[in-house]
């Protein structure tokens, strides 16, 4: 995939996102319209477009094209931190929902969130289901190279595991990917 094609495809997920963001907005429970509501709203996309100004140095990084995918990956994932290499890898059955992601970003592996997002390791998505504005994934390619990267790096401790797999259970992603 060339620069060009991973700038669009990252700019589409967080477009994606802060249409999200701006529906849920529209449809808050709290019923609040006023100056409240509007400060919220222009919080939320302002957090989407700092996302996007982090994202984008990765997105564009001419370095990438050069090395192969799953060195970029290792090289990426290495210096992350347990939890966060561990929700790396359990997620490549199947993306976060939006839902899922908020309540991964005020749960404790919200750290470890954030550094995937970072680093670009999980990036927004336009969301391929019928009904869904965004979901969060790997950007183009990394799914392929995910398992090996897996194994060329420390192994998790048991009890980052478990806590990553209660997390995500907590979420419901585990529910969601059993099917």
């Amino acid at each position: 995939m060339s620069r060009a094609e991973r700038v669009k495809e990252l700019t589409a997920g967080i477009a994606a996102e802060i249409r999200s963001e701006l529906a849920a907005g529209q449809h808050d429970e709290s019923g609040d319209d006023g100056p409240a509501r509007l400060a919220a709203n222009f919080d939320q996309i302002k957090e989407s477009l700092d996302r996007l100004q982090d994202a984008l140095p990765f997105a564009s990084d001419r370095r990438i094209a050069e090395p192969s995918l799953l060195d970029h990956v290792v090289s990426e994932a290495k210096p992350l931190t347990p939890e966060a290499r561990e929700l790396l890898f359990t997620i490549r059955r199947s993306h976060l929902t939006r839902d899922e992601y908020r309540k991964l970003l005020r749960s404790p592996l919200r750290d470890a969130l954030r550094m995937l997002r970072t680093v670009g390791l999980l990036v927004p998505r336009a969301g391929a289901e019928e009904g869904q504005d965004v979901v969060y994934y790997y950007p183009s390619g990394v799914y392929q190279v995910i398992e090996v990267a897996q194994k060329l790096l420390p192994p998790t401790p048991p009890e980052v595991r478990e806590t990553v797999a209660r997390e995500l259970r907590n979420v419901g992603y585990a529910r969601r990917t059993e099917d």
